[in-house]
C-alpha cells in the first residue's frame, strides 16, 4: 500500500475532489521537479510517455506513439 492510499483511507470526509487535488498537485510538484533537474523536459517527457504507451498498448498500435 503506497503511503497515498494510507492517507486516503485514514481520512474521514474525504471526497473525490480532494483526491484530484491531491493527484493534481502530485503531477505538478514531478513536473517542477523534471523541469529543474534537465532543461529538455518536455522532450525526456514525451520520449518516457511514448515508450509507456508502446509498453502498455503495443508497439505498433495507432494510439501507441503522441500526436
Amino acid at each position: 500500500m503506497t503511503e497515498l492510499q494510507v492517507r486516503l483511507e485514514m481520512t474521514p470526509g474525504r471526497t473525490w475532489e480532494d483526491v484530484q487535488a491531491e493527484l493534481c498537485d502530485v503531477v505538478v510538484s514531478v513536473l517542477v521537479a523534471l523541469r529543474t533537474l534537465t532543461p529538455d523536459a518536455p522532450t525526456v517527457f514525451a520520449g518516457h510517455l511514448a515508450r509507456v504507451a508502446d509498453r502498455s498498448l503495443g508497439a505498433g498500435h495507432p494510439d501507441s506513439r503522441p500526436a
